[in-house]
C-alpha cells in the first residue's frame, strides 16, 4: 500500500510488486487503513509513504521506526506526511509489517549561501517536496536521453503546497520551502507573504489566534482554493471548465509566482539547465501547468511528469527496499 497525503486529499495506490494496481484519491478524513480493509478485503503487507519533514538525512527508503515518528512529531506535527507518518508507525507497529517513508521532505543540503535567510537568527533549509521531485527529475532525464548524474533542471511540485528545486546532478542546490510558506502559494497553502504588512495583518485581525490556528488559516485555508472559494481539486477543475472568475484569477496568479521561483530556481544554477520538469496533482490542471509552461518555455524544454507515475515508482522503491532489506539509516544523533 502507498500513500501520499495532501491537506486537502490523500493519494493512496494499492501495488502489486510488479508496480500494478489501483489509485485513489481521498478525503483526509478518511481512515486509509480502515478504507483499504473495506475495499480490498485484507490488511496490506507492507506500507510506504512520501516522506515528511524530519530531520535532515538524505534522500532514499527509510524503515519508519521509533525516531523518525517522535521527529515527525516534534517537526511540523500538523503536516499532513508528518500525521501520516506517526499513523503508519502505530499501525505497522500493531500489525508487525514494516512502514517505509521514501525520499524526507528534509533530505536536501543546501551550501552556506543558500542557508543564509537575512537574519541570523534564521537559517534557509533543505525542505521540498523530494517525493516526487526526485522522481520526475529522473524520469524526465530518462525520456530526454539524459544522465540523472550530470543533468541539470529544475522541478517545480504543483499541489496543495508548491516547492520548487534546482537541481545538478544527484545534488539539489536550492529548493522553495513550502512548509514554511516559503515560494509560490499552491492550492490550499499560503506562499512567501510580505513579511511586515502580514506581521502587522495577523496583529491586528488575528491577535488571539493560537498557533495552531494560524496554521490552520496558512496551510488549510489559503491558496488557489481559497480564492476559488472550492474544497477541492475537482471542484476546482470543475470551475476552471467553467471558465469561472475568481477560479481563472487564482489559476494565472499561481502559474504567476510558480514561474517566478522556476526563473529564481534557474539563477541557482547559473542559467544552465537541461529542463524544467512539472509535477504534481497540479499537472492535471491544465490552464495551470500551460501557463507555466508558456512563461518558462524560452529558457529550455518543459517536460511534464504525471503524479500517478511517481505514486507507482514511489511504491516500487518502498517494496523493493523491503524485500531486499535495504534501508538508508536513520540520523540518530545531532537531530536538530
Amino acid at each position: 500500500m502507498c500513500i501520499d497525503p495532501g491537506f486537502s486529499e490523500v493519494r493512496v495506490a494499492a501495488l502489486s510488486e510488479t508496480g500494478e494496481g489501483e489509485l485513489c484519491s481521498l478525503s483526509p478524513e478518511t481512515d486509509v487503513f480502515d478504507w483499504a480493509l473495506r475495499k480490498y478485503g485484507t490488511h496490506p503487507e507492507s506500507v510506504v509513504i512520501a516522506g515528511g519533514r524530519y530531520a535532515p538525512c538524505p534522500a532514499g527508503p527509510y524503515l519508519i521506526d521509533e525516531r523518525m515518528a517522535e521527529d515527525a512529531r516534534r517537526f511540523s506535527p500538523w503536516h499532513p506526511r508528518n500525521r501520516m507518518t506517526v499513523r503508519v508507525f502505530e499501525y505497522c507497529t500493531s500489525r508487525g509489517i514494516p512502514g517505509v517513508a521514501v525520499d524526507p521532505m528534509s533530505s536536501a543540503f543546501l551550501p552556506e549561501k543558500a542557508q543564509l535567510s537575512g537574519h541570523p537568527a534564521w537559517e534557509r533549509r533543505g525542505v521540498y517536496y523530494a517525493f516526487p521531485a526526485l522522481k520526475a527529475f529522473s524520469a524526465a532525464c530518462k525520456s530526454m536521453g539524459l544522465d540523472t548524474q550530470s543533468a541539470r533542471g529544475v522541478v517545480a511540485y504543483l499541489g496543495d503546497e508548491v516547492s520548487v528545486s534546482a537541481h545538478d546532478g544527484l545534488s539539489v542546490v536550492e529548493t522553495s520551502d513550502p512548509v514554511d510558506c516559503e515560494g509560490p502559494y499552491g492550492f490550499t497553502s499560503a506562499g512567501t507573504a510580505p513579511a511586515t504588512a502580514f506581521v502587522s495583518w495577523l496583529h491586528e485581525r488575528h491577535a488571539g489566534d493560537s498557533l495552531d490556528e494560524t496554521v490552520e488559516l496558512l496551510k488549510f485555508r489559503s491558496g488557489a482554493f481559497a480564492y476559488a472559494g472550492v474544497p477541492s481539486i475537482s471542484g476546482f477543475l470543475e470551475k476552471l471548465a467553467k471558465g469561472d472568475g475568481p477560479a481563472v484569477r487564482a489559476v494565472r496568479g499561481m502559474a504567476y509566482q510558480v514561474a517566478k521561483e522556476i526563473g529564481r530556481a534557474l539563477a541557482a544554477l547559473k542559467g544552465k539547465a537541461d529542463a524544467i520538469v512539472l509535477t504534481g496533482p497540479g499537472v492535471s490542471a491544465e490552464p495551470l501547468a500551460a501557463e507555466v509552461e508558456d512563461r518558462v518555455a524560452k529558457w529550455c524544454t518543459v517536460v511534464r511528469v504525471p503524479h500517478d507515475g511517481c505514486m507507482r515508482m514511489l511504491g516500487i522503491e518502498g517494496f523493493s527496499a523491503v524485500v531486499s532489506n535495504r534501508f538508508v539509516r536513520y540520523p540518530g544523533e545531532k537531530r536538530s
